[in-house]
């Protein structure tokens, strides 16, 4: 009899807590400043339903970050798939879908981006993030001639785009951090002793990149890559930046890591790119940046190209050809 008793009051305890099975209590966002790597306070997190389980009914709900950037969102959440966005003044926060399927369930990251860095409210942001604690590095080079004044690099051809670069560059990388009074610099380097994970930023900015004279180009409707990109004109073409991923931790690549780049202007997202997963390389150039100054150097022009060249350890790279034109982005400004 007790244990007809027990049972009954075992079962009557589960059916009390599975009658509410398709709630979660207190689910958590972490919100993460992409630049500095540190938690953001007082952003507004919204999760807003896709899809929730048959009969239920969901409205979107909000919560807000601590000093942490820590969210914690008291109201209950159906089970079933979400949109996470973020609002707070100064950022732009890249946006993600995520499913809810367990009790105080960890959310994840949603990144956040500075609009402005170093006064220029144009700042371009890079920045990676991975889901192992490997050390994954980003590098950016780039025309040393853009610290001073310059002038057109090389005759302006399709083939320029992708030819192997030349002459003397810098490199941004985590063992040569630039600072605001450069083109670029690299914000936070994240490496296999602190996390890994990432973010690792890249900052480009346009203001930082002097003053051209000499040979123009024209480009119009008919200039391969860029000609529908930016407006028809003369500029002066100041070469070639170059992005680029290295798995440095020993005897890894960058397979199974989930390796995704998100570049940012202002407020607005202007690419993503997610690797695939069988990405057994080392080393990958992700995309090239052609840098352009308009003829009277009042604004600039940097024209996004995807290159995904794969490079086994440091040589052979293999051009992957028949990139479509329509992949191309721009981020502009005033000089």
């Amino acid at each position: 009899m007790k244990r007809s008793v027990l049972l009954v009051s075992v079962l009557a305890v589960f059916a009390l807590l599975t009658a509410g099975c398709d709630l979660l209590v207190s689910p958590t966002i972490k919100v993460i400043d992409a630049r500095t790597g540190n938690g953001i306070a007082n952003a507004e997190v919204t999760l807003t339903p896709i899809k929730v389980d048959e009969n239920k009914s969901q409205e979107p709900i909000k919560g807000t970050s601590g000093t942490d950037g820590t969210v914690v969102f008291t109201d209950k959440v159906q089970y079933g798939e979400y949109t996470v966005t973020g609002s707070l003044s100064g950022y732009v926060f890249i946006p993600f879908n995520v499913t809810v399927a367990g009790w105080s369930q960890d959310l994840g990251k949603i990144w956040g981006v500075a609009t402005s860095k170093g006064g220029d409210p144009n700042a371009v942001s890079i920045f990676l993030t991975w889901n192992t604690t490997n050390d994954i590095d980003a590098y950016f080079t780039y025309p040393n001639t853009l610290e001073t004044s310059v002038t057109a690099l090389y005759p302006w051809s399709a083939v320029d785009a992708y030819q192997n670069l030349s002459g003397s560059r810098t490199s941004v990388n985590y063992s040569n951090k630039q600072d605001t009074t450069k083109f670029s610099s690299l914000d936070i380097d994240k490496t296999a002793n602190n996390g890994g994970m990432g973010p690792e930023t890249i900052t480009l900015l346009g203001t930082n990149t002097g003053n051209a004279s000499g040979t123009q180009i024209t480009v119009n409707s008919g200039t391969p890559f860029i000609g529908s990109a930016i407006p028809a004109g003369n500029y002066y073409w100041a070469g070639i930046g170059e992005y680029y991923l290295n798995a440095y931790t020993t005897n890894t690549s960058l397979e199974n890591q989930q390796v995704r780049v998100v570049i940012t202007q202002g407020n607005a997202i202007k690419g993503i790119f997610n690797l695939p997963t069988n990405m057994t390389q080392k080393t990958i150039s992700l995309f090239r940046v052609q840098i352009l100054y308009t003829s009277d150097n009042a604004n600039y022009y940097l024209v996004f190209m995807p290159d995904l060249r794969l490079v086994d350890g440091l040589a052979n790279i293999k051009s992957i050809a028949g990139i479509p034109e329509d992949s191309v982005f721009v981020c502009s400004g005033r000089k």
